[in-house]
């Protein structure tokens, strides 16, 4: 979900790949080229598009429904958590071709790797759990209770510990990453369904779906700084890598609420499509790119100006999430 994903703080650079900071992309005018990985929800499939030619680059079937997608630069991997197989789709970047796929607990909603890619935790919805996958052996570590159903997955910048938002009980679940044990829960708005934190792990930022809010925590005792109204039913979030602005998809009314994070307050609300889903930034901040299910659209936007400019039409069929990497 951000996809969103929402879930690398720095730069890593391996094997000529760059993967940018809150899954976001863009060019940068040194080369390299930009690659959306984008879950096709109702063709079951996998979609990589070169955001500046919109070229779909390849279409990759994986399980049924795929609901949300994360890149892992450092094995060279994507991962799709699929909704209705109750599985996550392992895909080589060198192949593009799936080249394992793992069983996890009914409806996983979010699949969110650690920053080196060694460990890999999936949101169980319907099962109310959270699986701890070891990606070199491909065991299952641990399967983590949660009171309520998981929506998003959220690793502390710290990577002591992760955030579980869990939408039914309204409420934020702290996940131990050494332990892979729960130890604390604290109550959240309403309705809260994507989580992000700032690149310092100060604050963090959670949509309310059902509360047409974001609410701002200070994670030194997650007890709540502000509430900041945005649009309606927001749902996907991601930050800027300075930390300066959060970038909230409003599923019903078709925009983008930006927020700035030292007045706390709505700067800018851009027109996006159809049901947006999931944002990126890419690394600069320069850039953000937003999937609309509804109109199987991606709409590009300046950040500086906060208009959104040429977009990219038929990505696949209600595309629901959206991650971002640059490739030589």
């Amino acid at each position: 979900m951000v996809s969103i994903k929402h879930w690398a703080w720095c730069l890593a650079a391996v094997l000529g790949m760059v993967l940018s900071v809150g899954c976001g992309g863009g060019s940068n005018g040194s080369g390299l080229r930009t690659i959306a990985a984008v879950t096709s929800y109702d063709s079951n499939t996998l979609l990589r598009v070169d955001v500046d030619t919109g070229q779909i680059l390849s279409t990759t079937p994986v399980g049924g429904a795929p609901i949300s997608t994360a890149v892992d630069v450092a094995n060279q991997r994507i991962y799709t958590a699929n909704w209705t197989a109750g599985t996550v789709s392992v895909i080589s970047m060198a192949t593009n071709q799936v080249e394992r796929t793992l069983q996890v607990g009914a409806n996983p909603h979010d699949v969110t790797p650690s920053p080196d890619g060694s460990r890999l935790y999936v949101a169980n919805f319907t099962d109310k759990t959270v699986s701890v996958i070891d990606t070199t052996t491909w065991t299952t570590l641990a399967t983590v209770p949660v009171i309520g159903n998981p929506s998003a997955v959220a690793i502390h910048p710290s990577g002591v510990y992760a955030g579980v938002v869990t939408q039914s009980t309204s409420a934020v679940s702290i996940l131990n990453l050494t332990t892979n044990t729960i130890s604390n829960t604290y109550a959240v708005g309403n309705g809260p369904i994507d989580m992000v934190f700032s690149p310092d792990g100060t604050r963090a930022y959670v949509s309310q779906f059902a509360g047409d809010t974001v609410i701002v925590l200070n994670t030194s005792t997650f007890g709540e700084v502000t509430t900041i109204g945005v649009g309606d039913e927001p749902f996907g979030m991601t930050i800027a890598p300075s930390g300066s602005r959060v970038y909230v998809t409003n599923s019903a009314d078709g925009t983008l609420s930006v927020i700035d994070t030292a007045a706390n307050t709505v700067v800018a609300t851009v027109p996006c499509g159809a049901s947006p889903s999931s944002v990126a930034v890419d690394a600069s901040g320069s850039t953000a790119y937003v999937v609309c299910q509804s109109d199987n659209h991606i709409t590009v936007i300046n950040t500086a100006t906060n208009t959104a400019g040429n977009g990219i039409d038929d990505i696949g069929v209600r595309p629901r999430d959206i991650a971002v990497y640059t490739i030589e």
